[in-house]
């Protein structure tokens, strides 16, 4: 039994041993002795374990504190190793000219358009060399800018730095870039394109196939439909307009727009239910195949690939009732991605909320889903027991962040949400469709008709509630003790819970 209970135990040991070495290597700024200092701690463990291997009772203690201490090694140890040095930090707010290639796909904004260059050489006034770094590149909207292209780029080198939010919040710009290995900035930059397909085939075969879908239901659904219906399924925010993605935020909504995992995790789920006269094992399977071929289709980027990462996790514990087994795919997958990137533990907003909101469905669902039981619609309360456990998970990490609360965002989320699927496959169809020749002439506008009738009711929802009276509120500064509280205070409600329900079970 106590074997279990250790197994049971090792990836979320593991998880908050990498974690507590990231963080010691942040706020300490521990080095290599340090590392020396927790191996000879691990050492001392093991030969404890050894002396002691007659105690049974202290097995499982000194099993849980070896994996502690080894995963704060790793968690140290990777820091250190992730941490890069930028040479052209020398050289901020002088002129330079750059010779790299476009490492991925443009970022779409209402006045610019911004581009990750790798530089592979620069050029002063005064010295020209080689150099190998990432350089974020700003540009006019209207340039023709392309994955895998050699570009000649002049302009001004400036370092990131923080800035303070209308919520009065401080956005660590610099360290939310270094996360994906970027140093510095060109703004309003002069490109001259000197070589194209430079990149990877496989990357600019799915970048064609996603702008090829792209303008497909352009020409079948008018904007702002087709805009929301990109970002539904691609992830393309950045098209919707700075106004409407307001509206988008104000009202609770924002995740539906920016590939999270939630909106993985419809994909796998509509094909779930289309499955259901097949075993559970073989749907699941197929599931988890369309996740990844979804994955693909949209470009595979971090971002994605973390939120389905999420998503799995969560569409396992959904589809088979086992929270346990979902919890230790979430914290394997965390793990992951800690020990590739440790700098997501704490810059990067998308990984946090995406962790802490699937971490809350996993927990949360099930339990609030019996106190939901009056809604006799099994589709519709899953939909309302997901949004809610999400809602909680999230509330304390969205005002120790953002600093504003969407007080419509349940009202909304019930009214949009189920729509969703809807507008995703009619909106994909229509997508194919329009690609096709002969069969985009008859089919393609009939499901795009369709689709833009599900787009409109979901904008004309986000429309009406943006514009109610503090349907949005702004917070004071709210702390990281503060913040850590609040999610001791759920983990006891969760505790509660679940006793509650191991109690009944046993009566």
């Amino acid at each position: 039994m106590k074997k279990i209970v250790v197994e049971r135990f090792i990836l979320s040991t593991t998880l908050a041993g990498v974690c507590i070495g990231i963080l010691l290597r942040e706020f300490f700024q521990l080095g290599i002795f340090f590392v020396l200092l927790v191996l000879l701690l691990f050492t001392s463990a093991v030969l404890s374990a050894y002396v002691l291997r007659g105690e049974r009772t202290l097995r499982p203690t000194l099993i849980i504190l070896f994996v502690l201490s080894i995963s704060i090694i790793f968690g140290l140890a990777r820091s250190l190793q992730n941490e890069k040095k930028f040479e052209l930090l020398r050289f901020g707010d002088q002129r330079v000219v750059l010779l790299g290639d476009v490492v991925n796909e443009p970022e779409q904004k209402e006045d610019y358009q911004a581009y990750v260059l790798r530089a592979r050489a620069f050029e002063t006034e005064i010295r020209c060399e080689e150099i190998n770094e990432k350089v974020l590149v700003r540009v006019d909207a209207f340039e023709n800018i392309s994955y895998g292209d050699a570009h000649l780029v002049s302009g001004y080198l400036t370092a990131p730095s923080p800035f303070t939010t209308h919520n009065e919040r401080i956005f660590l710009y610099d360290e939310y870039l270094k996360k994906d290995g970027i140093g510095t900035i060109i703004s309003f930059a002069s490109v001259e394109v000197v070589a194209t397909g430079r990149g990877n085939s496989i990357q600019h075969y799915l970048f064609s196939i996603k702008s090829a879908y792209l303008k497909s239901i352009a020409r079948f659904i008018p904007d702002p439909g087709a805009s929301l219906l990109g970002g539904l399924t691609v992830g393309t925010k950045q098209s919707l307009g700075e106004a409407l993605e307001n509206d988008f935020r104000t009202t609770g909504i924002i995740h539906i727009v920016v590939l999270s995992g939630y909106n993985v995790i419809i994909v796998a789920e509509t094909i779930m239910r289309s499955l259901r006269f097949m075993p559970l094992r073989i749907r699941l399977g197929v599931s988890t195949l369309a996740i990844g071929l979804f994955v693909i289709l949209v470009g595979a980027g971090s971002t994605v690939v973390r939120a389905a990462l999420m998503a799995v996790a969560a569409l396992f514990v959904r589809a088979s009732g086992h929270t346990a087994f979902g919890l230790q795919l979430l914290f394997l997958a965390g793990v992951c991605m800690l020990l590739i990137n440790p700098a997501l533990l704490l810059h990067d907003p998308s990984f946090q909320l995406s962790f802490v909101a699937t971490l809350g469905l996993i927990l949360f669902s099930q339990p609030l889903e019996k106190g939901f039981s009056w809604i006799h619609h099994r589709g519709f309360r899953e939909i309302t027991t997901a949004t809610v456990s999400t809602q909680i998970a999230v509330f304390p990490l969205l005002i120790y962040l953002m600093g504003e609360i969407s007080l419509v965002a349940l009202p909304v989320n019930l009214l949009v949400l189920p729509t969703v699927p809807s507008a995703m496959l009619l909106g994909f169809i229509t997508g194919v469709l329009g690609v096709i020749p002969f069969v985009s002439v008859f089919l393609a506008p009939a499901f795009g008709a369709l689709a833009f009738f599900v787009l409109s009711y979901e904008l004309l929802v986000v429309n009406l509630f943006a514009r109610v009276p503090l349907a949005s509120v702004s917070l004071p500064p709210f702390s990281l003790l503060n913040m850590f509280l609040c999610y001791v205070f759920l983990a006891f409600i969760f505790w509660r819970l679940r006793n509650v329900r191991y109690t009944k079970l046993l009566k």
